[in-house]
């Protein structure tokens, strides 16, 4: 994918590190280890959060939101358990999450991924967790 450097956004990075959980998105020097421990990554190869985080850091806002492997995390804290610079890889990817969903929200986005089930905007018929 070729990199427009007219359609970055240099603050988009800065609006990731204000939101709760994404304080430590700047860390990432991206080795992959995130990624390679990713258990989600065996079963869905396009799943890569070291792209995530470095398409973030490059201010690649609209590819970033519009993603479908932002919400294919299961947010499992493996690759945050692994990382060797406590990036809190899962927390910045839901950081993430929260943005795009209040851009969703304003009518700048539609996100055509499904969330993960126990996302607080899905529901399932049928099922009771008690």
């Amino acid at each position: 994918m070729p990199i427009k450097t007219w359609e970055l956004d240099p603050n988009f990075k800065n609006e990731i590190m204000n939101e709760p959980g994404g304080e430590h998105l700047a860390s990432c020097f991206q080795c992959s280890t995130c990624t390679l421990g990713c258990p989600i990554t065996e079963i869905v190869p396009s799943n890569n959060p070291r792209r995530i985080i470095q398409m973030s850091l490059l201010g690649m806002r609209e590819e970033v939101l519009s993603n479908p492997d932002l919400w294919v995390c299961l947010i499992c804290q493996t690759c945050t358990a692994q990382c060797p610079q406590d990036v809190r890889i899962a927390n910045v990817l839901g950081a993430i999450r929260r943005i795009a969903e209040k851009e969703e929200e304003a009518g700048k986005l539609k996100i055509e991924s499904s969330r993960p089930l126990f996302d607080k905007g899905s529901s399932v018929s049928g099922l009771s967790w008690s």
